[in-house]
């Protein structure tokens, strides 16, 4: 499960910043690992990559009148990506199309899912427990065995709180509604849900050319959002919502974020052993 944060802390603040610091950021973005590239930058050199971010900075700032003022937020937990000061317009920035639309916490699973119980919570917390263990003793087969395990239970809960081919409960309805339309933060989310008519945020994505455009991959206002899968493959499980309208999905499906070290230093466990930041990420599709 790849991990972005490092390119995208380092693409909002070179977009923000009131002077052009598009050499030092292109230098940061470049020297990133390969796999913490997002596709659509990834084989660029530094000197287009450079090239690039001028063009993203004169992009965002053709959106409001001379003299924005920008402002972002590394905290997953607070605000959308970028805010644009005098306006107060939230901005939710994405690095192309191919990244995931919103990243959602075991909290704002169990809310969609009217869950009172710790069962989510247990399936996805405990097993990193367990896998960090087994990590640190070198045990990578049963590490495996335990990815497979934690998938196997989700997949059982999952089918435990939907069903397939019929509506989606009312508050899972509405958070992939709301992630849709650019809220992806639980607060705001659950905010929403009291008041429907709250601004949307300015959705703009990566694009080589341009530098950033708009974007729009929301559900339609009133259509019926049916649950159409539950599946378990061999990778993860997951439940794909569909609107009967528009035919846009929504994909949920679990990820452990990032890689986990012990207190004493002594160990660091790379995230592919799926043992820290537990989480779901929300996919919107269109066909």
């Amino acid at each position: 499960m790849a991990n972005f944060d490092s390119f995208e802390r380092y693409f909002k603040e070179a977009l923000e910043d009131s002077d052009d610091v598009s050499a030092k950021y292109a230098y940061e973005i470049y020297r990133l690992p390969s796999d913490q590239k997002v596709a659509f930058i990834k084989h660029y050199s530094q000197a287009e990559i450079q090239s690039y971010l001028v063009r993203a900075r004169a992009s965002l700032r053709s959106f409001f009148p001379a003299g924005a003022v920008f402002s972002s937020s590394n905290n997953n937990q607070s605000g959308k990506d970028l805010l644009e000061v005098n306006s107060n317009t939230q901005i939710e920035l994405k690095s192309g199309p191919a990244q995931t639309d919103g990243n959602s916490g075991i909290k704002m699973i169990k809310w969609a899912l009217d869950d009172q119980s710790d069962d989510l919570t247990v399936i996805m917390n405990d097993s990193m427990v367990v896998r960090r263990k087994l990590a640190i003793a070198g045990k990578s087969a049963e590490v495996e065995a335990s990815k497979k395990e934690t998938m196997d239970q989700l997949f059982n809960y999952f089918n435990d709180k939907l069903k397939a081919d019929t509506p989606a409960p009312k508050k899972l309805e509405h958070l992939v509604r709301a992630v849709s339309r650019g809220f992806t933060k639980y607060d705001e989310i659950v905010n929403l849900y009291s008041s429907p008519n709250l601004k949307n945020p300015l959705m703009l994505q990566a694009e080589w050319n341009k530098g950033l455009e708009k974007y729009s991959k929301a559900f339609l206002p009133t259509e019926v959002i049916e649950v159409k899968e539950i599946t378990r493959t061999d990778g993860r499980a997951q439940v794909i919502v569909k609107g009967q309208s528009s035919l846009v999905k929504a994909r949920i499906y679990p990820n452990f974020k990032n890689s986990w070290k012990s207190s004493d230093g002594k160990h660091k466990i790379p995230a592919s052993n799926w043992v820290n930041t537990a989480c779901f990420h929300i996919w919107i599709e269109t066909d």
